[in-house]
């Protein structure tokens, strides 16, 4: 996986020549980390480069990533069903008390959650996350790990940020939909990771054993739970909604 991940890596930076990109690739049932690179990274031959690991390193806003807490709060807590309508005003909302004004790259009139989610309206997921309300939907933040460090293990683990208290009027639409709140690559895979894995959410795990130098076992070290995010079956509904992307 390593090896496969590196070259992945070092084609898509030929081809888009980004500021920084960087790939985790998770087993979702254990949490183990079976690779992660990132770019710009250091070059050992030539001693030179960047020293940060970004994917535990470097918290950066998720946008629409983001919007499968808005989804599994809403679900999970009853207040939707994939088939639950949103009118979507055609591209513009506003709530001119708050001075909120979003709009969706297509122009929607009603669209069902699954939809919603599809087709990443900002809209229809504000909407959602009014149902859901800003106690809940921020409960459901913290539970798939944002705004705290997963417990790697590595060196220099940043646990991103989660508004709790400094909220302006825009602040929940923005939060939302991935916005005014930052997380780190890992912190993400391993939220996804929680869904394809029945809403669990695991421990990030980098060492399967000690093995001494004649190659007997000295210690395993098993995957580790952290807490169960959302139903199973809010999960599978989750992944029915992701299939649609």
């Amino acid at each position: 996986p390593g090896w496969m991940v590196e070259s992945v890596l070092e084609q898509q930076c030929a081809i888009y020549t980004p500021r920084k990109a960087i790939i985790v690739l998770t087993d979702p049932k254990t949490g183990s980390v079976l690779a992660m690179a990132s770019r710009p990274h250091y070059e050992r031959d030539a001693r030179t480069g960047m020293w940060r690991n970004l994917a535990i390193s470097d918290p950066y806003e998720p946008g629409s990533t983001f919007k499968i807490v808005t989804l599994c709060a809403a679900l999970d807590l009853g207040k939707v069903g994939l088939d639950t309508e949103f009118f979507c005003n055609n591209g513009l909302y506003e709530e001119p008390a708050l001075k909120v004004r979003l709009r969706d790259d297509e122009s929607f009139g009603s669209l069902r959650v699954e939809d919603v989610f599809a087709h990443s309206s900002n809209i229809g997921t504000y909407k959602m996350a009014k149902m859901v309300g800003s106690d809940d939907f921020l409960a459901y933040a913290w539970r798939f790990g944002f705004g705290q460090n997963t417990g790697i293990g590595l060196k220099g683990e940043k646990p991103g940020y989660l508004n709790i208290d400094k909220w302006t009027g825009t602040t929940f639409s923005r939060m939302a939909m991935g916005y005014e709140v930052s997380v780190t690559p890992i912190q993400l895979a391993m939220a996804v990771g929680a869904i394809a894995n029945g809403g669990v959410l695991m421990k990030p795990r980098i060492v399967d054993r000690v093995v001494s130098a004649d190659g007997n076992d000295v210690r395993t070290l098993a995957p580790e739970q952290k807490h169960q995010i959302c139903k199973a079956r809010t999960a599978e509904l989750i992944k029915q909604a992701m299939m649609r992307v």
